[in-house]
């Protein structure tokens, strides 16, 4: 891991000095970007961690991808630009593709001319006119569903070009998406660095420097590092900081002056949950999806999150008629955080970037809590909307093995050369570039799950109801177990009903 951090910071400096010299800086202009550039320690092409595999010659092959709109949502959506326009990470995007098009003999072309939530149709709409014109796509995770219930995706278990046992494809991901176990493993979708828009859709924890300075809050830092970053330590700090100051109380005034330990907004309970290690669905011993809302874990952690969401101070919504119990405005955890009036914010990567622009200070970047400190590991949960990656099955065998030769190479060169590049942008201005911050960043990014349930189609409604329930302060989630163990259980068999149907 120190390894791997030693590399992302020297990659930060050598892609900030290469942004400087494509720009045409002037060679006495200050550097704003926050970063010692008297420091070389830049990492040379031979320094570089190599790829595994020698580049094979396609023979001038274009890969043709479905993709997301550029500018959707604010995310870094470009895998395919087609011009340098001196922007960080479209810069590294740009040469990643440049290189990996020169060793491979090969195009690539993304067609972005799709609205997000038709992509999905697009994709099919292409396979039933025949005419395949999409060897890859990026549909909306949420929706990938239809596409896997009419039969037009390949089981990426079956493509050996695509390494998917290897850090550059999420793991975790990999792990929750799949169906069966052994010879009969399934696998319709993945999520890679090749495309930015899964992490910049991964939750985090974002904290204000200042504020926790003055209150000589102990070294969060060191709370991740040693595993002890759970939620109820979070509850606490959170609590002790609120104050109401010179309000009233606690119910969120724009031109108030109180205080709160947490902001959100309501994605902000299902990150939580993912994060406490809670799964809708759980794979039974042949590695059938089961439902695994019934048990003790799932209802301490609901219980405990109903908790910190219900008390004033320690958590508020935001909005005008909010008292921290009660849903207020999607947009204001953004007014509140960058008003300097909450100690956490819990939120998206792409925040940093889209959203916290006008807070004043420095914010630092933290994963998001466990359920306690037994959990095994943090989990960073990516929102279900975000785009996942499919190859159509209807592609032939030698347009396969090129699209997976060169999905392969891309995500190993985004993970070794696009992340510095992208850290370098999501941290620019908010905090110093040095180990901690980047080792944060990291650890979120080999940590990114993704709830297949969702996905699949089995859990989406329950979340959205338990999501409105935690946040309004119930504790009592037994009657809603009831109803959708059950229903959850029939969604689950109409769907394998329709896969295994032959």
């Amino acid at each position: 891991m120190k390894k791997r951090i030693a590399l992302l910071l020297a990659g930060i400096l050598l892609i900030t000095s290469m942004i400087t010299v494509f720009s045409g800086c002037k060679k006495n202009e200050e550097n704003t970007d926050g970063i010692d550039m008297s420091n070389n320690s830049v990492v040379s092409d031979e320094e570089k961690v190599q790829y595994n595999r020698e580049p094979e010659d396609l023979g001038g092959f274009e890969l043709n991808l479905l993709t997301v709109k550029s500018g959707q949502w604010n995310m870094h959506t470009d895998v395919a630009p087609t011009a340098f326009n001196g922007e960080t990470v479209n810069s590294a995007v740009y040469e990643r593709n440049e290189m990996v098009k020169s060793l491979y003999n090969a195009n690539i072309v993304a067609h972005e001319d799709a609205e997000y939530y038709s992509m999905t149709a697009r994709l099919s709409q292409d396979q039933l006119s025949g005419e395949n014109q999409y060897d890859a796509a990026y549909v909306e995770g949420s929706s990938v569903i239809s596409l896997v219930t009419q039969d037009s995706l390949k089981n990426l278990y079956e493509v050996p070009e695509l390494q998917l046992d290897q850090e550059w494809w999420s793991q975790l991901i990999k792990k929750e998406a799949t169906l069966g176990s052994g010879k009969y493993s399934t696998l319709y979708f993945t999520q890679s660095n090749l495309s930015l828009t899964a992490f910049d859709l991964t939750w985090c924890v974002y904290f204000n420097k200042g504020v926790h300075e003055k209150q000589q809050i102990e070294d969060l830092y060191a709370l991740v590092d040693n595993g002890q970053w759970t939620i109820e330590k979070m509850k606490t700090i959170a609590h002790d900081v609120a104050s109401l100051n010179t309000d009233d109380s606690f119910t969120y005034n724009a031109e108030g002056s109180a205080f709160y330990g947490i902001t959100t907004y309501w994605n902000g309970a299902k990150a939580l949950l993912d994060g406490g290690n809670i799964q809708f669905v759980a794979s039974d011993v042949n590695g059938d999806p089961i439902s695994n809302i019934a048990n003790e874990r799932f209802t301490n952690l609901t219980q405990d999150l109903a908790r910190l969401f219900g008390e004033p101070g320690t958590f508020t919504y935001g909005g005008p008629s909010s008292d921290g119990k009660t849903p207020g405005n999607a947009s204001d955890y953004i007014k509140i955080f960058n008003a300097g009036r909450s100690l956490f914010c819990v939120a998206e990567v792409k925040s940093s970037v889209s959203d916290f622009k006008s807070f004043s200070g420095e914010f630092g970047i933290l994963p998001l809590p466990k359920y306690d400190d037994l959990q095994s590991g943090y989990r960073s949960w990516v929102n279900y909307l975000a785009p996942v990656l499919v190859i159509p099955n209807t592609i032939d065998d030698t347009t396969l093995h090129n699209t997976a030769i060169l999905l392969d190479a891309l995500s190993f060169y985004s993970d070794r050369d696009v992340l510095p590049a992208y850290y370098e942008t999501v941290l620019k201005g908010r905090g110093a570039k040095d180990a901690e911050s980047v080792e944060m960043l990291d650890r979120i990014n080999q940590t990114k799950s993704f709830d297949a349930s969702i996905a699949y189609g089995w859990s989406r409604q329950f979340s959205e109801v338990l999501s409105q329930t935690i946040l309004a302060g119930v504790t009592d989630v037994s009657s809603l177990v009831g109803t959708y163990d059950t229903m959850i259980t029939n969604n689950i068999k109409e769907t394998l009903d329709k896969i295994y149907r032959d």
